[in-house]
């Protein structure tokens, strides 16, 4: 199990767990952009990797726009809900909608832990989020599976919300 060294606070801040898991990886340095996020692409996917400030990296990948019209959203609610229950039993990454400009988009995401020290699990998490985003994208739709951009999330007064994580 490789664990990131030291048991100082340091060396599990959020930086020095993605420089860890970019060392591990063998993708050199990493670059934060000016909110902080870090970028990365895998294979045909994306995701963002975030400080939550509560000790957790966030790492999230969009699946895809959830549709507009009321009758294909009902047609897209249907699928998903004969889909989530069992994917949820063996992947660690949580699904939510959140609003970015005019659309409501599906978010894939899942939280580790940063004083956990295994690089393993942060890369499987990778991998659970964009499996998520992937074959939600698939149901969607939308081909693009662009990492999220940083956005506020939705206000609690939105009429519809589903969150699904065991």
């Amino acid at each position: 199990m490789a664990a990131l060294g030291s048991a100082a606070p340091a060396a599990f801040s959020f930086e020095a767990v993605v420089g860890a898991l970019f060392s591990r990886l063998d993708l050199g340095v990493p670059r934060f952009d000016a909110t902080g996020i870090v970028r990365l692409r895998v294979d045909d996917g994306s995701v963002n990797l975030l400080d939550d400030g509560r000790g957790h990296v966030l790492v999230e990948a969009v699946a895809g726009r959830v549709p507009e019209d009321a009758s294909a959203r009902r047609v897209w609610r249907a699928a998903f809900l004969r889909q989530v229950p069992g994917l949820l039993l063996v992947n660690e990454a949580g699904l939510f909608l959140r609003r970015q400009a005019s659309a409501q988009m599906l978010i894939a995401q899942g939280r580790y832990r940063l004083r956990s020290g295994e690089l393993e699990h942060l890369e499987q998490l990778i991998e659970d989020v964009l499996a998520q985003a992937e074959r939600h994208g698939r149901l969607l739709g939308d081909a693009s599976r662009a990492a999220p951009r940083a956005s506020v999330p939705a206000p609690e007064t939105e009429s519809e919300v589903m969150i699904f994580r065991l």
